[in-house]
């Protein structure tokens, strides 16, 4: 089984990961928590401020997701979460390359969300307090960008279908409360399709 944890920057998706994983341990022999490999990325390279370097983040959290062996994967940053901090790269006027980039990253994280669908796709909608961790940028806090972020995230979930079983959009700041509404449709779901 594999669940994704999607929202934008500040919505505690890690924290929500880590502590989903750890709780479902009850129903599961191996668990495996996929962190997001932009965090690694930036903590050696800085703030991506071009378009091939989301598409090398991209590139490493697919295989990160295809190395995975447990029973249950859940990652804190959906491959589809790419195309947010895309967005936010993509410069028409760099050239025909850069719209080719754009178009091939946006073709990758489609057909791999398609044929990589999550279980379980978690939306957090609201923000918990922002804590400076020295991976987001100044950019991301801002409204506009948020906004923005927001749309794309719609968006991308009218046109594609990135999740088989359920799509749970969570509006709860408090932990324990996100981690209860998750497991709960999680047992929902089990006892309707096995009775």
């Amino acid at each position: 089984m594999r669940i994704g944890i999607m929202g934008l920057p500040s919505t505690g998706k890690t924290t929500l990961a880590r502590a989903l994983a750890s709780r479902m341990h009850e129903y599961f022999d191996s668990i495996e928590l996929i962190t997001e490999y932009a965090r690694d990325y930036i903590a050696v390279n800085g703030t991506p401020v071009d378009l091939w370097e989301q598409y090398l983040i991209t590139t490493k959290q697919i295989q990160r997701e295809q190395e995975a062996k447990a029973s249950l994967i859940v990652t804190d940053s959906p491959v589809l979460q790419g195309l947010i901090y895309a967005g936010s790269l993509y410069k028409p006027h760099k050239g025909i390359k850069h719209p080719q980039l754009m178009s091939d990253l946006f073709e990758t994280i489609i057909k791999y969300s398609a044929s990589h669908p999550y279980d379980y796709l978690i939306i957090l909608d609201k923000e918990i307090k922002i804590v400076d961790d020295g991976i987001r940028s100044e950019e991301q806090m801002t409204e506009h960008w948020r906004t923005q972020a927001s749309a794309t995230i719609n968006y991308l979930l009218s046109v594609t279908k990135p999740y088989s079983e359920g799509l749970i959009r969570i509006t709860e700041t408090d932990l324990t409360k996100r981690v209860d509404e998750i497991v709960e449709q999680f047992l929902n779901d089990r006892e309707i399709m096995y009775g």
